[in-house]
């Protein structure tokens, strides 16, 4: 599996889109961070939804709105005394607008919290584009610095309204009721341009914000704005990071249908049934593993050197 993490400036970021581009091609487990997560948004636009020279204002400053699929957020953009208190910090909000997507199974929740540090989002006017292309982002936030407290409670709201849609549909034609069944993939694509095109002020082109996309069709092509790593734990690993590792294990699928449960997970869901003690103990004998490993693997590099040949 291949993470690509959050970070700041330009310096390396066409690799990182090189890498976004391999992983989604050749079906490789993948979870983008933060900046990664943009990166792979960037990469989708350019390649899948055939916008030229897309990219992320944080990396060029002469780009077309066209082309800006990463762009400041509204409320946090700097003045011209600097980049001071810019930043989107903190426990922030997410909804899940969709049962079936792989991370709304793993975290069981229909609205998370996560620590996020970020001044750039997915552009919301870009995101049914590359909604319909595939690259679903079935999780949203808001915007919590909205001009006014009621148009911030009020995008809230409709957020959580339309998160909790049916997946069908009641319309009226030729002044009758029908009821018309459609497929889940549509009611997610309704709902995201419906919030997609929700505002609360003139100065504030939406009232929610990209939290999390998963690639359809994909074993698992997941990005977060959010940094899952911040509230991970051993024996309380992160949704999206203990995702990508059973993805990369070929246990992801059994695991959601509930059919098995990864090791060392059962070990450590034992230990924390029954006591600290056990999960000290489980710690301790991985420690010990680990410490054994490396001796062993010491011992072999100096026999080596002593018979003047490589073993390996």
């Amino acid at each position: 599996g291949i993470v690509v993490p959050g970070g700041f400036g330009g310096r390396g970021v066409e690799g990182k889109i090189a890498v976004c581009k391999y992983a989604r091609e050749n079906n490789i487990p993948f979870l983008g961070i933060c900046l990664g997560m943009q990166c792979a948004v960037i990469e989708f636009a350019r390649n899948v939804c055939g916008i030229k020279g897309a990219n992320s204002t944080e990396f060029d400053k002469t780009s077309v709105e066209e082309q800006q699929v990463v762009i400041d957020m509204p409320e946090h953009k700097g003045s011209e005394k600097g980049m001071g208190g810019t930043m989107r910090l903190g426990l922030r909000d997410t909804v899940f607008l969709t049962e079936n997507c792989k991370l709304r199974k793993l975290y069981d929740a229909r609205k998370i919290s996560e620590r996020h540090r970020h001044r750039y989002e997915v552009n919301p006017k870009v995101v049914s584009k590359l909604s319909r292309a595939g690259l679903l982002f079935v999780g949203m936030g808001t915007n919590e610095n909205a001009a006014h407290v009621n148009g911030k409670v009020s995008s809230y709201a409709t957020l959580l309204k339309l998160a909790e849609c049916e997946t069908s549909k009641t319309i009226e034609e030729n002044n009758t009721q029908e009821m018309y069944e459609i497929s889940e993939r549509e009611v997610l694509l309704s709902k995201i341009e419906d919030l997609c095109g929700t505002g609360d002020d003139e100065t504030d082109t939406t009232s929610v914000r990209m939290e999390i996309f998963e690639l359809q069709g994909h074993p698992y092509f997941v990005g977060v704005q959010f940094h899952p790593e911040y509230l991970s734990h051993p024996l309380k690993p992160s949704p999206p990071l203990f995702g990508l590792i059973c993805a990369a294990s070929g246990q992801l699928e059994s695991f959601l249908r509930g059919s098995k449960i990864p090791t060392p997970v059962n070990v450590l869901k034992a230990a924390e049934n029954y006591g600290s003690n056990v999960a000290e103990n489980v710690l301790q004998e991985t420690h010990l593993f680990v410490n054994e490993l490396s001796m062993l693997t010491d011992q072999n590099a100096d026999e080596s050197q002593l018979s003047g040949s490589s073993k390996y």
